[in-house]
């Protein structure tokens, strides 16, 4: 690429301002390093250096270099029902956290479906959030980058219980679905056709086990969720469904992990790991699977309870276990949410690739709430969020 793009030096003794031509390649190798917020602010000053920045070839390398660590840019904001109980019953709110940061971008949700009480948030997956009407299969699909809301035509599929974003297109942000119920049956649904595929059947061990449908994730092509098979309600198993294969699999929970709490799952730098507040020690900890086949674990801590309350400020007392649950994780900007009950949250940031650190600070300001649920965080990709900028 013989491209020069002219940047203008200034000095102090010199009278005029120096011009000096710098050609886009080495530009585009300076970008490949940067962070999110620094690649943004790039692809603004000029159509050539964006143009050449949304080429293919590049928006690989940006893929790549992001796949090795987090960037907390990418997170958008957190949205949640706050519930309050009143005389003539409970009043639940939607509510929206917007994150500060460098890019200046803010999460776009429709205020019409927030502001209706039957709408539930079900799934939420790369900015895009699914609520469904009631009980019914009528779901509404909504991207929290553009803000804009498609409404997807009834599921043939009865006694829908699961909900999961399969994946959002980087450029055009078209989207998949995908609906099951207890016993695997599921189906697809792809926005660019605007149908539902047929419904596929799985053959699987234990037939209507119960899921924590609220504790799902996505890597590649494959869901999966955490499931209880015993008469005493605490998750003993791992479901993963391939949604191009119709295949299902359970792996045993990590020895050790306790599955008396909530749980969650998330894929880190493509790994399935499984995150939970530990009852003895009050600590947050990890386990990733190294081996599918013969579900082989590795653990960490990632950050102990005396930590936590060293940079929250909190006393013992503040950080019971009984009252804390981990409510999301974002994948790609490494952003935890840990609550505390009654409205208020922390946010633990795992670290980037520069800072390994785990950094915890206050999501919002200390409020009160008699009840919080359906905690959602919601993110952007890079390619998305440059494809996003206004041309000039």
């Amino acid at each position: 690429m013989s491209t020069h793009i002219r940047v203008c030096r200034s000095s102090g003794t010199a009278p005029a301002a120096a011009e000096e031509a710098l050609p886009v390649d080495l530009l585009l190798e300076i970008v490949a390093l940067a962070d999110v917020a620094t690649v943004v602010r790039c692809a603004a000053t000029g159509r050539i250096l964006r143009r050449a920045i949304l080429e293919q070839a590049i928006r690989r390398r940006l893929a790549l270099a992001n796949e090795d660590g987090f960037d907390p840019a990418l997170l958008l904001g957190v949205s949640y029902l706050e519930i309050a109980h009143k005389h003539n019953g409970n009043v639940t709110t939607h509510r929206v956290i917007h994150t500060p940061d460098r890019t200046k971008l803010r999460v776009r949700l429709d205020a019409d479906i927030l502001r209706t009480d039957s709408f539930d948030p079900v799934a939420s997956h790369n900015g895009l959030l699914v609520c469904r009407l009631d009980d019914k299969n009528e779901l509404r699909a909504c991207d929290t980058f553009t803000g804009h809301v498609t409404s997807v035509p009834p599921t043939t599929l009865c006694n829908v219980y699961l909900h999961v974003v399969l994946g959002v297109g980087d450029a055009d942000r078209s989207f998949e679905l995908l609906v099951a119920d207890r016993n695997m049956r599921y189906q697809t649904f792809s926005s660019k056709s605007s149908q539902w595929r047929e419904i596929r059947i799985v053959n699987v061990q234990y037939l209507n086990q119960h899921f924590d449908s609220s504790c799902s994730t996505v890597i590649g092509r494959t869901a999966y969720w955490p499931c209880c098979i015993s008469a005493v309600h605490n998750w003993n198993r791992i479901v993963a469904l391939d949604a191009d294969e119709a295949e299902a699999t359970m792996m045993e929970l990590p020895p050790g992990c306790s599955s008396k709490t909530r749980m969650l799952l998330a894929p880190v730098h493509g790994r399935l790991c499984v995150l939970v507040l530990v009852h003895e020690t009050h600590e947050i900890a990890m386990w990733t699977l190294t081996s599918s086949v013969a579900a082989t674990w590795s653990r960490q801590v990632v950050i102990s309870n005396l930590e936590i309350k060293r940079q929250a400020g909190l006393d013992a007392c503040a950080f019971g276990q009984s009252r804390c649950i981990l409510e999301g994780f974002g994948e790609r900007s490494g952003v935890m949410i840990l609550n505390l009950g009654k409205g208020h949250f922390l946010r633990l940031d795992l670290g980037t690739k520069e800072e390994a650190s785990v950094v915890v600070t206050w999501l919002n300001r200390p409020q009160y709430a008699q009840g919080v649920k359906r905690v959602f965080l919601h993110e952007i990709d890079l390619i998305s969020l440059l494809q996003a900028m206004k041309h000039f």
